[in-house]
């Protein structure tokens, strides 16, 4: 057998796997109300999904269902709706494949906010989760269903004061589910007639009216959702909708990566569970994910199923040169080989007798336009051959991966975004508050050395108001910098704006011997940026008798307005007012 060298074959049509929550059945499914797949445009530019869209979409759905079943809940049942209307709207599949995908993951900026969105609309929300999908590659019309649902049909809505048509129509659609379904909690059922009753008043005036009288009365004649949709019914009706994919393919399963959100908590775990579909579906021996170093010399590996053995377990790492598997993926996506086709003499043969197998076959991982890794796959001596029907296998699993690795990381970096202050880049409130939920989870032994620093800067309302925001931008940022200097030699220091004119640095260690040096030099440093620039400080730090992050903030808060109103009393000391110097307690936040 010739096997050296493997093409890659173009992918079949569409098959879409349907899947209730406790059935499921595979079958060939026609997109909806007639419009051809082939055709990827649609009469207002809306796209089918592919499968690596697809993939991304089901990680943030499951992903969303366990951060907070009650949003899960919801999600299901809009999508419900708009399946429920499907053929009394004539949506064409394009657009039923964004109402569909908008429905489910309206409310998916709860995944970096950690909130939950208004019952009745979030612009907030939406705009973020409309960011979010703006960095999947084919969810382009997604995005722009969940980022225009709070527009208006009058033009009263945000965030665009779009009005009728203007509006997206998938948008309109999801809008109006959101609207029938309502703040409905994990288990619960929508009061679907006083909610019909609801979406029929603002007909014409939040609502496309046609839209909502059409969607209204299919809701009013049949429920939408009896017995109750889950997740995995909406997402299987969204799977119909998809171009793409391999009819022959023997884990077709993994084009759905539910399973894999719902029982990994980190990109990695989901890895090993795909690498373990793999090696069943294929028989392998074998199955490992590694990542290219940033020179692509060293291949890590982060994942993996079956007999890794030491030398492919996961956190080793392998050079290239010693490893043929990859010696061509610098310009060949596809390497493969097998041992009753190799002379015994070339290092592809050696390299089989060493890890005791049969035949190999690698691939290339891109995530992003970029080479990251290698998918590969072994068998163990005396068993099957890997030949050229697997390799579609390989690819479906590796765009999976692909897929899963791109999500993480926009994920992070939306969550990342989300933990910064955006005119100064330190962290904010939520940064502060963890460090300390952090340093307060010890024994009160273990943090008495930590401390925290409120730091306020004098007269920004003036400047403000004289020079305008502008101005007071620039001095914010100029405090943001001294604060920054002043602790750039200090390990374990975490500096954050925490309100308008308010930053605080918190010490983790060190701090009954820095944090009066650090207060003084942070001043310093701070009246040098500017003509007749001040600061206020004061620190507190977390002593025995200190239980609570609360009351290290209220001790340093109370020092730093003692030196604000000593300040203003006459005393321009650059000194700072330790927590506890002086009687009293902070009443009022001092402009």
């Amino acid at each position: 057998m010739e096997f050296h060298s493997l093409s890659v074959t173009a992918s079949k049509g569409p098959r879409a796997k349907v899947a209730c929550d406790g059935c499921e059945e595979t079958s060939s499914v026609q997109p909806a109300l007639g419009t051809n797949p082939a055709s990827a445009e649609s009469p207002v530019g809306a796209r089918l999904l592919d499968r690596a869209a697809q993939a991304s979409v089901v990680a943030l759905v499951r992903a969303l269902e366990l951060h907070d079943p009650g949003l899960g809940r919801r999600a299901a049942l809009r999508a419900a709706v708009v399946h429920h209307s499907a053929d009394t709207l004539g949506l064409d599949a394009a657009e039923l494949a964004a109402a569909l995908g908008g429905a489910l993951l309206a409310d998916v900026a709860a995944l970096v906010t950690h909130a939950r969105p208004a019952p009745d609309g979030d612009v907030a929300a939406a705009v973020l989760g409309a960011s979010l999908l703006d960095r999947v590659a084919g969810c382009e019309a997604l995005a722009d269903a969940v980022r225009a649902q709070c527009e208006r049909w009058d033009a009263s809505g945000a965030p665009r004061g779009l009005a009728a048509e203007a509006i997206p129509r998938a948008a309109r659609v999801v809008a109006i589910a959101h609207a029938l379904v309502g703040p409905v909690e994990a288990g619960g059922t929508p009061h679907w007639l006083s909610r019909v009753g609801r979406v029929r008043s603002l007909a014409g005036t939040a609502f496309d009216p046609g839209l909502a009288r059409a969607i209204a009365a299919a809701v009013a004649a049949t429920t939408p959702a009896d017995p109750p949709a889950g997740i995995g019914t909406a997402l299987a009706w969204l799977d119909a909708l998809v171009v793409g994919g391999d009819e022959e393919s023997p884990i077709e399963a993994l084009t759905s990566i539910g399973a894999a959100i719902h029982a990994a908590d980190r990109v990695d775990d989901v890895l090993a569970l795909i690498a373990g579909h793999v090696r069943r579906a294929l028989g392998a021996a074998t199955v490992a994910v590694g990542r290219l170093d940033a020179g692509q010399q060293e291949l890590r590996i982060v994942a993996g199923a079956g007999d890794l053995r030491s030398a492919n377990a996961a956190g080793t790492t392998l050079s290239l040169a010693a490893f043929p598997a990859t010696s061509a993926f610098r310009t060949e996506a596809v390497h493969a080989y097998a041992r009753t086709a190799l002379d015994p003499a070339t290092d592809e043969a050696q390299h089989l007798a060493r890890t005791g197998a049969e035949s190999e076959l690698a691939l290339a991982l891109e995530v992003d336009g970029r080479r990251w890794g290698v998918l590969w796959a072994r068998t163990a001596v005396g068993t099957r051959e890997l030949a050229d029907r697997d390799l579609a296998t390989l690819r479906l699993a590796a765009t999976q991966i692909s897929s899963s690795v791109s999500q993480a990381g926009r994920v992070a970096e939306l969550e990342a975004l989300a933990l910064r202050d955006p005119l100064t880049g330190l962290g904010n409130r939520r940064v502060l508050d963890t460090t300390l939920r952090r340093i307060f989870a010890r024994p009160p032994v273990a943090r008495q050395d930590c401390a925290v620093i409120i730091c306020d800067v004098d007269g920004l309302k003036v400047v403000n108001d004289t020079q305008g925001h502008a101005a007071g931008d620039a001095v914010l940022a100029d405090a943001a910098s001294a604060l920054r200097h002043a602790v750039h030699d200090v390990t374990g220091a975490t500096v954050c704006r925490i309100g308008g004119d308010e930053f605080c640095i918190v010490l983790d260690g060190g701090g009954m011997l820095l944090g009066e040096p650090i207060a003084s030099r942070a001043q310093k440093l701070f009246s040098r940026s500017g003509p007749e620039r001040s600061m206020s400080c004061g620190v507190a730090v977390a002593s025995i008798g200190v239980n609570a992050p609360g009351e290290l903030l209220r001790a340093a808060d109370e020092a730093q307005y003692l030196q604000k109103r000593t300040r203003r009393g006459g005393d321009e000391s650059d000194e700072f007012v330790p927590a506890g110097a002086r009687g009293g307690r902070r009443a009022r936040r001092d402009s």
